[in-house]
């Protein structure tokens, strides 16, 4: 989380506009005062956050958990937790070197989100598993919720997480969770962006500044390292 807030910091060409949301499930006190404290130190105020602890009841009991959480389900719900007409969510595995100001210009009212495609060897697995409740999924069009430009007004009219929520009671937690659900439900309410704003697989283009997204990073840190891929050596680095 500090790494993720510090890059966007860093990127932003107007810092000022920055206003962060931090869903704290699993935070302590001390946590949320670490991320005061580099608010502080890169120079934005420390009233550019809120901390918000949410209910998880009903998410537990409606889905299964990931990697022993259920705060990956948060995703669904942001529309109904924040007040704001638009969002950027983004992953804690996400470091950012392209400033998050020129992606709030992308905003597009026809859509509910606004991402970039996943893995091609993800969305092909997704494709195979998913015929059964998607099956006009498109492997072109299967994207990573790691990023995602949300417009959270239409959201709460299309009553996405209601859709969301009738899912989960029909077919269960699928495989890569509240992903494969919003690919599911968004699958004709969503724009792909440009592949630098949710990048996994650097190319020529990301010397141009790119999100890095990190994916399985997490599994590092409370364990031996193991599946170690080259693009981590960055974020220990940053």
């Amino acid at each position: 989380l500090l790494a993720t807030m510090a890059s966007l910091i860093l990127a932003a060409s107007q810092k000022d506009r920055l206003h962060f949301n931090v869903f704290a499930d699993g935070l302590t006190d001390e946590d949320c005062r670490c991320v005061v404290s580099l608010l502080e130190r890169l120079g934005v105020s420390e009233q550019s956050v809120a901390f918000h602890h949410p209910d998880m009841a009903p998410i537990r009991k409606l889905f299964k958990p990931y990697n022993g959480s259920h705060a990956t389900f948060l995703r669904l719900y942001l529309c109904e937790y924040l007040s704001e007409d638009w969002t950027i969510y983004t992953d804690v595995d996400t470091l950012w070197f392209r400033d998050p100001c020129e992606l709030w210009e992308e905003r597009d009212d026809s859509v509910s989100l606004l991402w970039s495609k996943d893995l091609p060897s993800i969305a092909q697995g997704v494709k195979e598993y998913a015929r059964q409740y998607c099956p006009d999924l498109d492997v072109e069009r299967y994207a990573c919720c790691g990023v995602v430009l949300m417009n959270m007004k239409r959201m709460r009219q299309t009553k996405l997480v209601l859709k969301c929520s009738e899912f989960a009671s029909q077919w269960g937690t699928p495989l890569f969770v509240d992903q494969d659900i919003l690919n599911a439900v968004c699958l004709n309410d969503a724009k792909l962006l440009d592949q630098r704003w949710d990048c996994m697989m650097p190319d020529r283009v990301a010397v141009d500044g790119v999100v890095l997204h990190f994916n399985g990073i997490g599994r590092m840190f409370n364990g031996p390292m193991t599946g170690w891929r080259v693009l981590y050596y960055a974020w220990y680095r940053f």
